[in-house]
């Protein structure tokens, strides 16, 4: 983003115009390279996110911009996202991809937990997609691809 700031409660992101940019949704076409190349730049937009305590909570294909030609990632969409600021977070259970990964916890989410849960529902998903079929998979998809630490493996991710 070029800018942060808050007003209250709520935090504004300001980020340059997106000219030529198209959502995700739109590139599925592309050779196995480039998507692989996309997934890699998703990983680090959502790693950046992670270190600044932001679960975006709605990554899905819609809210991620890419450039056609330079492959370049940006995130949009931050309407359900939630900054982290406190140890335990246990009023983050409805949280869109708690609920689409079917994970449930008794108690308190720490920080570190739901971001490791979002990079799986992210790599689970945009593997799926880009790689598996255009649509969102269904619920129980997770039974039908490789695990997180397979897909980073695949994707060349650290």
């Amino acid at each position: 983003p070029i800018d942060i700031f808050r007003k209250e409660n709520e935090f504004y992101f300001i980020t340059e115009f997106l000219q030529d940019f198209t959502t995700l949704e739109e590139l599925t076409h592309l050779p196995i390279n480039k998507k692989k190349q996309i997934i890699q730049n998703i990983w680090k937009s959502v790693n950046i996110l992670h270190n600044n305590n932001i679960i975006h909570s709605d990554l899905q294909p819609r809210n991620i911009m890419v450039h056609p030609k330079t492959l370049k990632v940006r995130i949009i969409d931050f309407d359900n996202s939630l900054f982290i600021h406190h140890k335990n977070c246990r009023y983050y259970q409805n949280l869109f991809f708690l609920k689409y990964l079917n994970y449930t916890k008794e108690g308190m989410y720490t920080p570190n937990e739901l971001k490791e849960l979002e990079l799986k529902y992210v790599l689970a998903v945009m593997y799926w997609f880009l790689f598996r079929s255009n649509e969102l998979p269904k619920e129980d998809f997770l039974k039908t691809i490789p695990s997180s630490s397979e897909i980073k493996k695949i994707l060349n991710l650290s």
